[in-house]
């Protein structure tokens, strides 16, 4: 029979008490991360998402990517789409696009 002491130190070892400190702090740096993602391409994200763009990789080549992975990861064609629906052009869907990720960061 194992000891009340051995079995305590037992769940101790594999199940430490733990503040949670560590998910805030993963938090923070990761709005971190987004906030200077957004800003990193404030100026060129019209040209890197456009369906016309002029950067290096288009959205068609990213989207192909994407889907190749799976099927229901989220896509900037659906929200262009979307806006298209409602009669917003691609530049303007775009922008809020741009503008909710550094709110959702924020």
């Amino acid at each position: 029979m194992i000891s009340r002491s051995l079995a305590e130190r037992i769940v101790c070892f594999f199940f430490p008490r733990d503040s949670g400190n560590w998910i805030a702090l993963l938090r923070v740096g990761m709005a971190g991360q987004v906030i200077g993602y957004c800003f990193s391409l404030r100026r060129d994200w019209s040209d890197v998402l456009a369906s016309q763009g002029t950067g290096l990789i288009g959205r068609e080549l990213s989207e192909i990517w994407a889907t190749a992975d799976s099927r229901l990861i989220p896509r900037i064609s659906w929200l262009v789409s979307a806006g298209h629906a409602v009669g917003l052009s691609e530049a303007v869907v775009l922008s809020l696009a741009w503008s909710a990720l550094l709110l959702a960061a924020i």
